[in-house]
């Protein structure tokens, strides 16, 4: 075990006790063989994060979950529950890593299922700019990524994306993506959450990274010869990035998150305190920890009345309000043909009736279909038939999706969701029919009755 202090302030012992029982694991996350729960405290004083490393066994989590120790997760136990803190998983030398601001509770347990294995999560603080990049080692059944951004670690978090960003990985193929945030304001310590969407309608969060946006340093006396790219220009583009290859050198571990550099014109912070695990199982020692009197702290985009010796600075109250606000679920994404697939929750003034189905021509010429769906689901399919304008015969209603259109129960609630599907696929002086099959969560299956639209007007045909 190493504990690794940003800035003490008055020195102390840090204190490591280890056992096999403790709170209850949240849904979704595997004890290892035996379980890991740790107790840490340290007499010190300190500010800011404090990076915990725990060395574990590929014994204790073989076979654990979808991906035994690739879904090893650092858990801190926080307001009631574990939070996932994870930093770095390294499983070639057997370590996870976590960050924190206080000290209670840990366990270090495999989250169940996730089918997209990330090998890193990166913000870089431009100038009014921040570009995200991450990469995947391996993709299955993943739709896309969502970014979400916030100005805390613990949130509100809000989508910067407005369409789900497509996978483009597979099972043995990893990939890395970059998107820019150009929403932002110099100074301020933002921190961006990754998500991925699957074709079973699951939404994933993954770790989370932090920068601070900020002008670019000038130099005083700059050569009239030298050329110098702006952060902008100096930047990879989606297509410069290198492509993930299972097996590459690259691919060794599974970094969640990685630490942005401090900006321009500023020392990178030092490790404070780092020391071995020392003792017999139980309590141990891990030694004193000594301010080395680098003030590195204003170098870091932290927050650095977060964490005292007494805990968060964030009142009980507003952590709780922050938990209880309304979240809104709206999800777009589009496939290669142009067909788009919206889904979201209703709106409060908005009525829907669970009959609803509505095919009407939108304004982007596109036939757009509208339904209502709640339940035990598991997804739908949309068919279309066709006819010459004239002709009383439809052919043969045929699937027009080419992604999955998954029922999203985490965010259904009670009053359901509501589906848009736009099919890009039609042609001037045709007649379309249009079906909807619900699946249901058993595999059974039904399909809507067919609704009729000319593309030429806006009136249904029954």
């Amino acid at each position: 075990m190493t504990v690794t202090f940003t800035q003490v302030t008055a020195t102390g012992d840090t204190y490591v006790t280890r056992s096999q029982t403790g709170s209850p694991l949240p849904s979704g996350y595997l004890h290892g063989v035996p379980p890991a729960y740790f107790d840490i405290y340290t007499t010190a004083t300190y500010t800011g994060k404090v990076k915990i490393c725990y060395a574990y066994q590929d014994i204790q989590y073989f076979g654990i979950g979808y991906g035994g120790e690739r879904g090893l997760r650092w858990l801190h136990y926080e307001s009631g529950s574990f939070k996932d803190r994870t930093v770095t998983l390294d499983v070639n030398n057997n370590m996870v890593c976590g960050e924190v601001y206080s000290f209670s509770e840990f366990s270090a347990s495999v989250e169940e299922a996730t089918l997209v294995t990330l090998t890193s999560f990166t913000a870089m603080g431009m100038d009014r700019k921040v570009l995200l990049t991450w990469a995947t080692a391996s993709e299955v059944d993943s739709m896309g990524f969502n970014i979400l951004r916030g100005t805390s670690p613990d949130g509100p978090f809000t989508r910067i994306n407005d369409w789900v960003i497509r996978s483009k990985g597979t099972a043995t193929r990893g990939m890395t993506y970059t998107h820019q945030d150009s929403d932002v304001k110099n100074g301020t310590t933002y921190f961006y959450r990754l998500e991925n969407v699957d074709i079973n309608g699951r939404i994933a969060a993954h770790m989370i990274a932090s920068t601070t946006p900020s002008a670019p340093a000038v130099a005083e006396e700059a050569p009239e010869t030298s050329e110098t790219l702006s952060s902008a220009e100096a930047a990879p583009s989606a297509e410069e990035m290198p492509e993930a290859q299972p097996g590459s050198e690259a691919l060794t571990g599974v970094i969640i998150y990685q630490e942005v550099p401090a900006a321009a014109g500023t020392e990178a912070p030092s490790e404070i305190f780092e020391a071995p695990l020392t003792g017999e199982e139980g309590e141990a020692v891990l030694g004193e920890a000594t301010d080395t009197g680098k003030e590195t702290l204003e170098a870091m985009p932290v927050i650095r009345d977060k964490v005292l010796e007494g805990g968060p600075a964030i009142s009980e109250p507003a952590a709780e309000a922050r938990r209880e606000a309304p979240q809104r679920f709206t999800l777009k994404i589009a496939d290669e043909a142009g067909n788009e697939m919206e889904v979201r929750r209703p709106e409060e003034t908005e009525s829907v009736q669970d009959d609803l189905f509505e095919v009407v021509v939108s304004e982007d010429g596109k036939i757009a279909l509208k339904w209502l769906a709640k339940g035990n689901l598991k997804g739908f399919n949309v068919l279309r038939g066709e006819a010459q304008q004239g002709e009383e015969a439809v052919k043969e209603h045929v699937k027009v999706n080419l992604l999955p259109i998954p029922f999203f129960a985490s965010q259904s609630g009670d009053h359901g969701l509501v589906y848009q599907f736009k099919d890009a696929g039609i042609t001037p002086g045709k007649v379309y029919s249009y079906e909807v099959e619900t699946i249901f969560s058993d595999g059974t299956s039904i399909l809507s009755s067919p609704l009729k639209i000319s593309i030429s007007g806006t009136e249904n045909a029954n």
